[in-house]
């Protein structure tokens, strides 16, 4: 199964608890649209404030919301030279393997 992912890399510079608290607001927009439940089934990121660091899964329709929500929001509060954006395809593993 292939997923596809956008990585991002903040500046050292930038507040990651801003970063989470948009994240988190990209997240509730998402809900509004998609529905909680739906949400918490599908939305798939991982935000690493140590490592200035935030990978979303847009590999639903959910998580490309998420992403793309969250990329405007941060792209008007921080500004495009803030962060690098890429784009990933990745194979996963399933969690759970029958045998």
């Amino acid at each position: 199964m292939q997923h596809l992912i956008f990585d991002y890399q903040f500046a050292d510079s930038i507040d990651m608890t801003s970063v989470r608290d948009t994240l988190r607001l990209s997240v509730l927009a998402t809900q509004s649209v998609f529905g909680h439940r739906r949400v918490l089934l599908e939305a798939d990121f991982d935000l690493s404030s140590d490592r200035h660091t935030l990978w979303i899964n847009a590999s639903t329709e959910v998580g490309r919301h998420v992403h793309q929500v969250f990329l405007g929001y941060v792209s008007s509060e921080f500004g495009p030279e803030a962060f690098r954006l890429a784009r990933r395809d990745q194979a996963r593993e399933p969690a759970l393997q029958m045998t």
